[in-house]
């Protein structure tokens, strides 16, 4: 079953994770329910800039702001946690797409960005996305990094993209198109056709889920990821 109101629940999440919006704040731009702008937006974490905003605007003050930032360590700790136990569990597949995201991809406390042009490594994290970690398709934000010189046309490379990794269109954000004056320097690199693609996922709890699964599959303790 689809979810209700797709379209205002991204915009919940923009207003939420871009301008650090309080949920009444949301909820009255979107004309929707505090409850359904809550839910939608719950697992994002704001930055202590955000959070001292919010302070200021009388959202419990400069103190309130420091319980807040105090409480969102406390449950990215909690998500870390939940990824060591994971872990712990051993399946092939979970560990794969940690290693994976260890290597390939970027260290963000409340965001899931993989990138690489290898087709199968990038099939592989999103089923492990979906698989492991329970990632909805419409969750997956996708988009491209190509030389417009390959021969192919855009929707094309697009459409490559999206049966690969089995996402709808609505998932494909802007492309970054280069272009190569023939005989140039960059012309040997056209061997890649489609490209590289970019994923990202904004959800605090998968990134966290992760970065704690990689610390107890390789037996290390990076304290500043949780702050990074």
């Amino acid at each position: 079953m689809a979810e209700a109101k797709p379209l205002e629940r991204g915009q919940a999440r923009t207003l939420r994770r871009n301008e650090g919006c309080s949920i009444k704040t949301i909820a009255h731009r979107l004309k929707v329910s505090t409850a359904s702008a809550g839910r939608w937006t719950h697992d994002i974490v704001l930055t202590p800039e955000q959070l001292m905003a919010l302070g200021r605007g009388g959202d419990g003050g400069k103190a309130g702001a420091r319980r807040q930032l105090v409480t969102h360590r406390e449950r990215r700790q909690q998500w870390q946690e939940e990824g060591r136990r994971a872990a712990r569990v051993g399946r092939p597949t979970h560990r794969n797409g940690c290693i994976l995201y260890w290597a390939e991809g970027t260290k963000c406390r409340n965001a899931c960005r993989f990138s690489n042009g290898d087709a199968d490594m990038m099939r592989l994290f999103v089923s492990f996305l979906r698989d492991e970690l329970g990632v909805r398709r419409n969750e997956i934000k996708l988009r491209l990094n190509f030389y417009d010189s390959n021969g192919l046309a855009v929707a094309e490379i697009e459409n490559y993209w999206l049966d690969l990794l089995d996402l709808p269109r609505a998932s494909l954000g802007q492309h970054t198109i280069k272009t190569v004056p023939p005989g140039g320097k960059g012309s040997k690199r056209r061997k890649r056709m489609y490209g590289i693609a970019y994923i990202a996922v904004y959800r605090t709890d998968v990134v966290q889920h992760i970065l704690g699964a990689i610390q107890e599959y390789a037996e290390i303790d990076v304290s500043e990821w949780l702050d990074c």
